[in-house]
């Protein structure tokens, strides 16, 4: 904008001195009117930002005032994603509570996990599961897959069966026809640090490519 009223002062001052010089008359006018295309570009673009943060700013009112909407479809979005079927790649494909895990005789979901006691006063990991049998025959889940405890990148070893008053191991003990599902299932797994990471592997009893992980980084979390 000070650009073009030099110029414009400028072609005044030339034309008031007399000056005769019509080619010099001729580009000044010139650009002057390039500058005036440009300043006029110039306010268009700033009407344009102008009207678009009232746009943005309008849309985020109503995402404020659409939260509820907003963190239910969120809430489906996580549930559509949970129930995709997750299969075993590599050494350790990570999951999350929830997640649908695909062994090759059976499905299970780790619907939970805390820390109990034993009874001997331990802190132990109770993991809530649900399975469903894919294989050819009944089974009860004690023997569908395994289920272990790592720390230290060492598997947890008990130094005697965990028996605790907040896991009803009873429930690993129900026979499951093919093709059925058994909801609530309880295990008790060892801990060994509760200052320590902790990893929980599941295998399958045939799949040997690898494990379904799941780390809890901070146990006390868990409390």
């Amino acid at each position: 904008m000070k650009k073009l009223v030099t110029l414009v002062m400028v072609g005044i001052l030339l034309l008031s001195t007399g000056c005769n010089n019509k080619k010099e008359v001729e580009e000044l006018q010139e650009k002057i009117e390039t500058l005036e295309s440009e300043n006029q570009q110039l306010i268009d673009d700033k009407q344009e930002m102008a009207n678009t943060i009232v746009e943005l700013e309008t849309e985020i009112d109503d995402l404020k005032n659409d939260n509820s909407d907003i963190k239910e479809k969120l809430e489906a979005l996580e549930q559509t994603l949970k129930d995709i079927p997750k299969t075993i790649t590599g050494e350790d494909t990570e999951f999350e509570i929830g997640d649908t895990l695909v062994f090759s005789k059976c499905i299970v979901k780790v619907t939970d996990i805390s820390i109990v006691k034993t009874e001997k006063g331990d802190p132990c990991l109770k993991m809530v599961y649900d399975v469903t049998n894919t294989d050819t025959k009944d089974a009860i889940p004690m023997f569908m897959f395994f289920k272990d405890s790592y720390q230290d990148e060492r598997k947890v070893e008990s130094d005697a069966i965990l028996l605790s008053d907040d896991v009803d191991f009873n429930t690993e003990t129900v026979p499951i026809k093919l093709d059925e599902t058994l909801t609530d299932v309880e295990v008790a797994l060892p801990i060994k640090d509760m200052n320590k990471p902790l990893t929980i592997k599941l295998t399958g009893l045939l799949d040997f490519g690898g494990n379904f992980a799941y780390t809890i980084d901070d146990l006390n979390n868990l409390k």
